[in-house]
């Protein structure tokens, strides 16, 4: 009864955050309640807000392992996507996409594997600066300069209405780990928009 809720989620009201937060945990934490397929059907059958949810509290119990964070997305986020998180990219929203494009950041040493992951899932985010404030306080783009040039592409449209100044950080640590790297067409696109919004 507890997955079949997921069925009747608009019903729970208030709780329905609640709710995918709890299934969320439950299949992180997969113990011998529920199979991988029970938690995978339960999880598919939620709606757009359900998923909403659901990709946030990945973010928060990512954050959440602190150190362990490596372990974490090996042991328990990456088994998750692969098993449990619907396949169909047809369930992307804006919520969604930037959801998972902070899990990549919050991935830390394992971002390349979670760029890798999650790439097909990340749209241009309307309000990137909180991403890329992240990226740039991070060693991620000093350590993997060509899928942090692929994962800025991936977020950052033509159209952005407001970059901040920590994306020419973030392309100044890539281009010192990688000189190769600033002839690279996504490169050369992003840094045209920061000099059209008269950002050096």
């Amino acid at each position: 009864p507890m997955l079949e809720a997921a069925i009747h989620y608009k019903l729970l009201g208030k709780h329905a955050d609640q709710f995918a937060a709890f299934l969320t945990y439950t299949a992180l934490n997969l113990g011998e309640i529920f199979t991988t397929q029970e938690l995978a059907h339960a999880t598919r059958a939620l709606p757009i807000e359900g998923l909403e949810g659901t990709a946030q509290t990945l973010v928060l119990a990512l954050e959440g392992a602190g150190e362990q964070r490596n372990a974490y997305w090996h042991n328990r986020v990456l088994p998750y996507f692969k098993s449990i998180w619907p396949k169909s990219v047809d369930v992307i929203t804006p919520a969604i996409s930037e959801s998972l494009a902070r899990l990549c950041v919050e991935a830390k040493e394992a971002f390349p594997e979670a760029f890798g992951q999650l790439k097909h899932w990340l749209k241009p985010v309307n309000h990137p600066d909180y991403l890329i404030d992240r990226l740039s306080k991070s060693t991620i783009p000093r350590q993997f300069p060509t899928e942090t040039l692929m994962f800025l592409n991936s977020i950052i449209g033509d159209d952005a209405q407001w970059l901040p100044q920590e994306l020419g950080q973030c392309l100044e640590e890539i281009k010192r780990a990688n000189l190769k790297l600033i002839s690279d067409e996504r490169y050369t696109r992003l840094n045209n928009l920061l000099r059209r919004r008269g950002i050096s």
